[in-house]
């Protein structure tokens, strides 16, 4: 094995870390919050529901919803709610066409139930689990959202609302509703989210993101959807140089020198495979993909991805952000390869993207030179 190619693939593979998730989901066994919301009671007595009505507590015009929420609780929910605004450069605007949908602040919801703290902070250490944090965490609540039919939220990036917060919590009340998946985006990789069906009739289910990931929330289809939104803090708060430390994973350029490195060490050595040892101990029944811990999780998802790209027929494009000299070292193994790819690079963000896209070029220089042969050799038989 080249002494080069070995330092710089174990180098790229330390530098991953044991964090690679920038979003997860999951479900969880009911628990009723005992959500009480402020203003929601007067507009169902309005509306002369009376089954609603009579859940009305005092003071006079909270409603405590039943889950899952019924289509009159959420129409009264929306009477007392206001359009939801999202940030538009130095400004907080309310656009329809970009953001659809109600909020209610956290000075309007009260928790009637109180194993719901409990319920919210399992959550939070489930999330710190998968994004590999381990310093403490807290959840705050954020204000809950209300969306109808033709409710969405076109991409957009979430902004840090206060000292600490790294990334954003969605609790999902079980409610009857079609479409509105969150759709969450970064450095080049996507996770999709379907939030509705019957998961979503009768099942919590939550959603987390680091703040610095793209999302959106494609338009809902039919029928209400009920979401609780939490900001996650580091309970460290107060040492910036901590908070400043928690953004996505973003492993692109360790995954282009492992790449790199794997190129050399195949065309130079001849190998058919190479192994890499795994940081942890396990035993036979826990040696599975799904198994690994830590860094050996993230190593592999990195590994996995390369693998992926280079043996997907329908993947046709990939995406690298990656600092200038990487970049231009990129550039030039490609083309010093003949690679059957173009590559570009996007001169937006920071560091730009380099955007790969495979091509037919070996297929086509072979079938030209295929043509080529056979006019040789029609000529050679021609009298």
């Amino acid at each position: 094995m080249s002494d080069a190619a070995k330092l710089v693939l174990l180098g790229a593979l330390e530098g991953i870390g044991e964090a690679h998730e920038f979003a997860v989901s999951g479900v969880l066994d009911l628990v009723l919050p005992g959500l009480r919301v402020a203003g929601a009671g007067g507009s169902v007595e309005a509306a002369a529901d009376a089954a609603a009505a009579a859940r009305a507590h005092a003071p006079t015009g909270w409603l405590e919803l039943t889950l899952p929420v019924a289509p009159a609780d959420a129409r009264a929910l929306i009477a007392a709610a206001e359009r939801a605004p999202f940030g538009r450069g130095e400004e907080t605007v309310v656009d329809l066409a970009v953001r659809s949908v109600w909020q209610i602040g956290p000075e309007g919801i009260a928790f009637g139930n109180p194993r719901w703290p409990d319920l919210v902070a399992q959550i939070v250490g489930t999330v710190a689990d998968a994004f590999a944090i381990r310093r403490p965490i807290r959840a705050r609540l954020y204000k809950l959202l209300i969306y109808e039919t033709g409710s969405h939220f076109v991409a957009h990036k979430d902004s840090e609302k206060e000292d600490g917060m790294f990334a954003t919590l969605v609790v999902y009340l079980p409610s009857q509703h079609e479409g509105g998946r969150l759709v969450v985006r970064h450095a080049g990789a996507q996770k999709a989210f379907d939030l509705g069906g019957d998961a979503g009739a009768y099942a919590l289910q939550y959603a987390a993101f680091y703040t610095d990931c793209e999302h959106e929330v494609e338009p809902l289809t039919d029928g209400y959807r009920v979401a609780l939104v939490y900001n996650l803090l580091l309970a460290d708060a107060a040492d910036p140089a901590a908070t400043a430390a928690l953004a996505a994973p973003e492993h692109s350029e360790q995954a282009e020198a492992i790449a790199d490195a794997l190129a050399s060490l195949f065309e130079e050595e001849a190998l058919e495979r190479v192994a890499i040892g795994l940081e942890h101990d396990y035993s036979q029944a826990g040696l599975a993909p799904s198994l690994l811990k830590g860094a050996d999780r993230a190593r592999l998802h990195v590994l996995a991805g390369i693998a992926a790209f280079a043996r997907d027929r329908e993947a046709q494009v990939h995406r690298f952000k990656v600092a200038k000299a990487r970049r231009q070292h990129l550039h030039q193994q490609i083309d010093g390869l003949r690679l059957d790819m173009t590559h570009v690079t996007e001169r937006r963000g920071s560091p730009q993207t380099l955007v790969c896209t495979k091509t037919r070029g070996a297929y086509e220089r072979a079938v030209a030179q295929y043509e080529r042969d056979l006019q040789w050799l029609e000529a050679l038989g021609a009298p």
